[in-house]
Parts: C-alpha cells; structure tokens; sequence
C-alpha cells in the first residue's frame, strides 16, 4: 500500500515561531518528525501528539483535511502499540490522581478530628 506523505505548519504557543510536522509511513514503520526543540532532540512532542489525535486546532496550514489518512496511516504501524501504551497508562494516572486527591481529603478531615 502507498501512503502519503503529510506536512503541517504549527506555531508554538509561547514564541509564534512556526514548526514543520511531516507524517510518512512505509510498509508498518511511521515516521513522524518536528522541528521543534523537542523534535529535533528525538523526543516526543505536543505538536506531533495533537496531530496524531488529529486536533488541528493549533494548525497553521497543512493537510487538515486527511483525518482519515492519518488515522489509517496509525492503524497497523509500529506506533501504534506505543500509542495505546500512552493512553492506557494516562487513563491509569487520571484514576490514581482521583485517588490521591479522595486520600489528601480524607487525611485532612481526620487531622481536623
């Protein structure tokens, strides 16, 4: 199968100065790369996260209209594990984080008692 190649524009948020996010896919490998401090270093960054969640809302220009190339470009690729293990242990850290705050409650009332 042949995938495109897909290219967005994405200004930072703290200096205006505009990013190039590129999404290409060969065979099962996913390529996606930012020219952010953060990309550029080999780590992930908000940028190609909010793409590959397709919120485009901080998208300057680019291929906005091809939700449904990225998500097939996701589906079957070597990213894809790596992306559910994300979200699966985020859901894990929203729940504790309840936990947490449901504890500290309770340690405050009992030290009020």
């Amino acid at each position: 199968m042949t995938y495109p190649v897909l290219d967005f524009q994405v200004p930072s948020s703290s200096t205006g100065e505009v990013y190039e996010v590129v999404l290409s896919r060969t065979d099962n490998n996913l390529t996606m790369t930012c020219t952010c401090p953060a990309g550029t270093k080999g780590m992930h960054c908000k940028h190609r996260l909010s793409i590959l969640l397709c919120d485009f809302s901080d998208v300057e220009s680019g291929d906005t209209d091809r939700e449904g190339d990225i998500k097939e470009m996701l589906s079957g690729s070597d990213v894809e594990a790596a992306w559910e293990e994300v979200f699966k242990f985020e859901e894990e850290l929203t729940a504790l984080k309840k936990k947490m705050s449901a504890a500290k409650k309770r340690l405050g009332k009992a030290l009020n008692d």
